[in-house]
């Protein structure tokens, strides 16, 4: 049977996958939502349904599961909830049985030290993960064929994105002027690489680094503005009666306010605070990791941020600017 090519960028906003199928590169995009244990949600024959068990321990991968496990974690990568979650996007996609040849994401600077040596231990510990163990899905009783796994640092595929021309050669990045910086926006981290090319390419990890800050930390802040303002103008104490469903956060975050029943929730001067805030904090690192913008040939946001940043402040950056996205070329990396 045909091995197919497969990455989860495996963030702790969404699980992004990309996959070869036909000759052509799709996509599909899952929200990062795992409760521990099985759905309670059934189909009409009382089946658990987006139910996995990883090494023994059920989780469930839906929305609606009111009960979340914060995953923001040092660990996340090689945990069993984020095997979870990639199981329930190879499901989605429909590759759970056929081999698989998977890749995966690690952030900057779990991938490297700050002296630029590459942490071989860590990448093989997310990929052994991968490779081995039980993956199983309980909503058809069927297990996954990982035939092999490789871990990709995210945000360096951003920059093959942006070299690789129609053709698939590399020759623009042998003519670069000067070096280009690639800033991954997620929903935990912001990773920076900059990429420079000399006889070979390179990566100047003085200008790389890795921030514990991303859009989740925007909306985590917008999810609390509505519990107060829900607080305030009703009996209900969202903290104690299950939390805000994602999807209303989700709203109020891109339009700034919200209709819940009769009452309509103008929070818009709030919520545009808050993302001016963390995309100042955004900006503020990224000119202070890469240093003189006018150094660089391009610098390439990428991930699920720079829309964010463009909505929420005048990014003033004076080199030539890109938005990509990563993701189908990591694909294209674990191809290769």
């Amino acid at each position: 049977m045909t091995t197919h090519y497969a990455v989860d960028d495996n963030g702790h906003s969404h699980h992004k996958l990309a996959y070869l199928e036909d000759g052509v590169i799709k996509t599909l995009k899952k929200p990062t939502a795992v409760g521990d244990g099985s759905s309670p949600i059934t189909n009409t024959e009382g089946v658990p349904q987006s139910t996995y068990r990883i090494n023994g321990h059920d989780f469930c991968c839906s929305e609606e599961r009111q009960n979340k496990i914060d995953i923001r974690n040092q660990g996340y990568q090689s945990s069993d909830e984020n095997k979870a979650l990639v199981a329930h996007a190879l499901f989605k996609a429909g590759l759970q049985e056929k081999p698989i040849s998977l890749g995966v994401t690690v952030p900057w600077r779990e991938a490297y030290s700050k002296n630029g040596k590459l942490n071989s231990k860590r990448m093989e510990e997310v990929a052994t993960h991968f490779k081995t163990g039980e993956m199983l899905n309980l909503t058809n009783g069927k297990g996954y064929d990982i035939q092999s796994c490789t871990a990709y640092p995210e945000g360096l595929a951003a920059f093959f994105d942006w070299a690789i021309g129609e053709d698939g050669s590399i020759d623009i990045a042998s003519s670069q002027a000067g070096p280009i910086a690639v800033v991954d926006i997620g929903g935990s981290t912001t990773d920076i690489a900059t990429v420079v090319s000399d006889e070979e390419l390179g990566i100047d990890h003085a200008r790389s680094d890795t921030k514990k800050l991303g859009v989740l930390d925007a909306k985590g802040m917008v999810n609390d503005i509505l519990v107060n303002a829900i607080h305030k103008k009703t009996s209900i104490n969202p903290d104690v009666d299950g939390g805000i469903p994602q999807r209303m956060v989700e709203s109020l975050f891109l339009k700034g306010s919200l209709t819940i029943g009769k009452d309509i929730y103008d929070l818009s001067a709030d919520v545009s605070a808050v993302k001016a805030s963390i995309a100042s904090q955004l900006v503020s690192f990224v000119k202070t990791t890469i240093g003189n913008p006018l150094l660089y040939e391009a610098i390439l946001f990428v991930g699920g941020g720079p829309l964010f940043l463009r909505m929420s402040y005048a990014l003033t950056l004076d080199t030539p600017f890109s938005r990509t996205s990563s993701l189908t070329h990591v694909a294209l990396l674990n191809i290769c």
